[in-house]
C-alpha cells in the first residue's frame, strides 16, 4: 500500500492549524478549515458512488475545484479537469464528473451535480472519515491532459510516486523565489504540482482568477515570483496599467508555453524590475529549459536544466550534431512513460525513453536552447517554412488589434499551405499599413489573408489553437 498524500495535508491541520493553506480574491482557508472541508466533500463523494479506482472529471470554478482535488484524491480516486473534448474522447472511461452546470454532460448518470443545496448539505455531513490508501506508489493518482493545438486530448499519467518527484523537481527548478503563484489554473501541470507542492509542504497555494484578481493577489499577498503564459501577461499587464499600478514586488516572472512578443516585455519592464525568464518544458517531460528573456532572439528559451536531457534528430532519428536544427527529444528523470489509455510507441510521441514534443530546435555547444517551431504547426508556404509563434511574437501589440494569431490553410485543390492572421479588434485600422508592417515581419512569402475574428481560440495555456482557426476559415472559402 503507499500512503494518501493527504494525510499530509491532514497532518498539517493538526500542527498548524492556522497556517493558510488555499488563498484567492474569493477564498481564504487556513490547514484546519480547508481540511475539514475537504473532509466533508469527501464524504459527500463517497456517498454518490466514488470509489477507490475511479476517474473523476471535474468542471468547476477554481475555489471549488482546489478543495474537490484533494477531496477526490482522499477516496484514492483519480482526477483531471474536464473539458468537453476529454468527454467526448474518453467517455466510457470515465466514471464520474463533478460539475455545477447539470446540462452539461450528454450522460448526465455520471455527474454529480454541485448545486447550493449540495454546498449546504456538507454541514450535516459526518467528516471523521480517513483517507482511503492507494494499492502502491505506482497507482494512478492525477491525469493531466495536454491538448497542445491539435485539440487531441492527451492524458498524462501521474502515480503518487510521480507527483512526489514532480513536486521536487519544480521546487528546485521554478520555485525557488517564495510566495510563488502560478497564473496558470488547475487544470494545467503549472497549477497542479504548484499546489500539490504547496499544500505537501505546509506552504500556501494561490488560486488564480481574472486579471485583475491576479493583480490584486501578488500585491496583497507579496509575491515574489510567477509563472505565466504570454497571453496571461498581456492581460496581467493591461490590468496593472488600467490603475496605475507596478509589480516592483515581483522578483522573477516566468513564462511558459509559447512566445513572448517584445511589445509585452517592453510594457512589463515600464512596470517592474522582475527578472523574466522562459521556462521551456512539457507536460509529459517537466522543465527541461530556463533563461533571460531575450528580446533579439525569441526562440532563445535558456540553457539545459541539470537533469535534462536534449537531442536533436532529423526525419529518420540520426542524431544531429549541435548547431543543426531539427527535431528534439527531451530526456528527464521524472518525465512520464505514455499517455493515459494510449500504446506508447514513437508515434504517440515516446519513443525509447525520450519524448518527442513536436517542437524543432537547435541546441549550441554550451547548451542552450532555441525552439524553432512546432512540427504540426510550421507552415510550409510553397517550400518556405514558417514559425508561425514567431509571426505571433513579431506582431502582437499592434496598434488597434487586441488579439491575433497566425495559420496556415489550404485553398481547395492546392497543395502547400498559405498564410493567414486572425485578428481581433474593435475599432477600425489601416489594413494597407498593417500588411506593410507584415510584409517586413514575413519577408518570405507575398500571400497572406487577414481573418477578422471575434476571439483567438486558445487552450489552457494560452496557445492558440491554429488547426481550429484554419477550419474556420476554410469553411468559407
Amino acid at each position: 500500500m503507499a500512503q494518501n498524500p493527504i494525510r499530509q495535508i491532514l497532518a498539517f491541520a493538526e500542527t498548524k492549524p492556522l497556517t493558510p493553506a488555499v488563498v484567492g480574491t474569493r477564498l481564504n482557508l487556513n490547514y484546519k478549515t480547508f481540511a475539514a472541508t475537504v473532509l466533508r466533500f469527501a464524504s459527500k463523494l463517497r456517498a454518490e458512488g466514488v470509489r477507490p479506482g475511479h476517474v473523476v472529471g471535474l468542471k468547476l470554478r477554481a475555489e471549488l475545484q482546489a478543495v474537490a482535488v484533494a477531496a477526490v484524491m482522499h477516496e484514492g480516486a483519480t482526477s483531471f479537469g474536464a473539458t468537453r473534448p476529454i468527454i467526448d474522447s474518453f467517455d466510457q472511461d470515465i466514471d464520474f464528473v463533478i460539475t455545477e452546470d447539470a446540462g452539461w454532460l450528454a450522460s448526465p448518470k455520471k455527474a454529480i451535480v454541485v448545486n447550493a443545496d449540495w454546498l449546504a448539505s456538507l454541514g450535516a455531513i459526518n467528516h471523521h472519515i480517513e483517507p482511503i490508501d492507494f494499492d502502491s506508489a505506482q497507482s494512478l493518482a492525477l491525469l493531466v491532459f495536454s491538448s497542445g493545438t491539435t485539440g487531441i486530448p492527451k492524458g498524462v499519467e501521474f502515480s503518487i510516486e510521480d507527483i512526489h518527484r514532480r513536486t521536487d523537481a519544480v521546487s528546485k527548478n521554478w520555485m525557488q523565489s517564495r510566495p510563488f503563484f502560478a497564473e496558470l489554473g488547475l487544470d494545467t501541470v503549472s497549477g497542479i504540482l504548484a499546489y500539490f507542492w504547496s499544500l505537501l509542504h505546509g506552504e500556501t497555494y494561490f488560486l488564480s482568477g481574472t486579471s485583475k484578481e491576479n493583480l490584486q493577489l501578488i500585491r496583497d499577498n507579496a509575491i515574489l515570483s510567477i509563472q505565466t503564459s504570454p497571453s496571461k501577461l498581456v492581460d496581467l499587464v493591461a490590468a496593472a496599467g488600467a490603475v496605475n499600478a507596478r509589480l516592483d514586488g515581483l522578483k522573477e516572472i516566468q513564462v511558459a508555453g509559447s512566445l513572448l512578443s517584445t511589445k509585452t516585455a517592453h510594457a512589463l519592464a515600464a512596470i517592474s524590475t522582475a527578472d523574466l525568464q522562459y521556462l521551456y518544458g512539457s507536460t509529459e517531460a517537466g522543465a527541461v529549459a530556463k533563461g533571460a528573456y531575450q528580446a533579439t532572439d525569441p526562440e532563445c528559451v535558456g540553457l539545459l536544466l541539470p537533469e535534462a536531457e536534449v537531442k536533436i534528430t532529423d526525419d529518420l532519428g540520426n542524431t544531429l550534431a549541435n548547431g543543426n536544427n531539427g527535431y528534439l527529444n527531451l530526456r528527464t528523470p521524472y518525465q512520464a512513460n505514455g499517455y493515459w489509455k494510449t500504446p506508447a510507441n514513437k508515434n504517440s510521441g515516446f519513443h525509447e525513453g525520450w519524448f518527442l514534443p513536436g517542437d524543432t530546435g537547435v541546441l549550441s555547444k554550451t547548451g542552450e536552447l532555441r525552439v524553432t517551431g512546432r512540427i504540426d504547426e510550421l507552415i510550409n508556404a510553397a517550400g518556405i517554412k514558417i514559425n508561425p509563434a514567431v509571426i505571433d511574437a513579431t506582431l502582437m501589440g499592434y496598434r488597434g488589434i487586441q488579439d491575433l494569431a497566425a495559420f496556415g490553410y489550404l485553398e481547395p485543390g492546392e497543395v502547400h499551405k498559405q498564410l493567414g492572421i486572425a485578428i481581433v479588434t474593435n475599432e477600425s485600422i489601416s489594413i494597407e499599413q498593417f500588411n506593410l508592417r507584415l510584409k517586413q515581419a514575413v519577408p518570405e512569402t507575398n500571400h497572406i489573408v487577414i481573418f477578422h475574428v471575434a476571439e483567438i481560440p486558445r487552450n489552457a495555456l494560452g496557445k492558440p489553437l491554429r488547426r481550429q482557426l484554419a477550419q474556420a476559415y476554410e469553411s468559407e472559402l
